[in-house]
Formats: structure tokens, sequence, C-alpha cells
């Protein structure tokens, strides 16, 4: 976690996140997980990536305020909820 300041002043994080799957994943199921990761980023209005290789996820989020922090740490916390 990091964080700098926008031109008004107002603090941006940048956050990563790392994880690894239990099992393999089926290339639709990963389809699906990228379709509802940009479903919640654009309803928050949040931008970022999220990148899949051999079993791992890491998804980073940037230039994030300090109201859509806490949105992503909900998104983190149903992490396991996503199909």
């Amino acid at each position: 976690m990091n964080h700098e300041r926008s031109a008004s002043g107002e603090r941006l994080w940048a956050l990563v996140y790392g994880s690894a799957s239990v099992g393999t994943i089926e290339e639709e199921t990963l389809r699906s997980i990228l379709r509802t990761s940009r479903e919640y980023n654009a309803r928050l209005g949040v931008t970022g990536a999220l990148f899949y290789r051999n079993g791992n996820f890491l998804q980073v989020w940037d230039d994030l305020r300090a109201s859509e922090y806490g949105a992503v740490t909900r998104i983190w916390c149903s992490w396991r909820a996503l199909p």
C-alpha cells in the first residue's frame, strides 16, 4: 500500500493484492472473475489491473481516494465469493 497527493492535495492510494488459487481454474471461470472484477471496478469508479498466471493472481488498484479505499477492502473480503 502506498499513497501520494493529488493536485488538489487529496491523498491517493495504490493497492496491490496477491493470491493463489487452490486447484486448477478453468478458462471460463477466469473470464467470469475478470468480468466480475471489471463490473465492481466500474461501479466503484476505480481503475486497476488483474493478472493471472499459473494459479496466481495479482490485482492492482491505482489512484484510490480514501472513500474508494474502503470499497476496495470490501472487494478483498468478497474475493472468495467471485465465481
